[in-house]
């Protein structure tokens, strides 16, 4: 996959807008102990800044295309 084609994927109607749910990396960010990651949290929620762009992130990447396997094994 292309980068380009990743970014896409990230905002689809499965997921919808991140901004509108706590997910399993903002739930350790919301009860870790940097003070600093949950004011980013904190903006990114409420639309201040815009969320990092990780499409070039190997795990990223990985998770996008094995999420359809993973799927099932998490429900």
């Amino acid at each position: 996959m292309r980068s380009n084609e990743i970014r896409s994927e990230v905002r689809t109607p499965l997921t919808g807008d991140r901004r509108q749910f706590i997910g399993g990396s903002d739930a350790r960010t919301i009860m870790g102990d940097d003070e600093a990651a949950l004011l980013r949290l904190w903006r990114k929620k409420r639309g201040e800044v815009e969320p990092e762009d990780l499409s070039g992130n190997l795990i990223v990447q990985l998770g996008l295309a094995t999420e359809r396997l993973n799927r099932p094994l998490a429900s």
